[in-house]
């Protein structure tokens, strides 16, 4: 995977990216962690990264999730 990191944040506040590997999620936890000042939603973008770190990817390098 890419280890490029993206984020998008949107007209109304809100912050857009993907999630991947553990050591592209670790990367994006450390820099979401400087964004977002609040434990509970830290708690919960944690588990929603760790979601994706067994995952096998079968054909390119984005995982898509809805």
């Amino acid at each position: 995977m890419s280890q490029n990191l993206a984020l998008e944040i949107l007209s109304d506040g809100r912050i857009r990216f993907r999630r991947g590997d553990k050591k592209y999620n670790d990367n994006m936890i450390q820099v979401l962690s400087h964004l977002i000042d609040d434990p509970d939603v830290m708690k919960d973008l944690t588990e929603f990264f760790k979601g994706s770190e067994d995952i096998e990817l079968l054909m390119g390098d984005t995982i898509f999730c809805g």
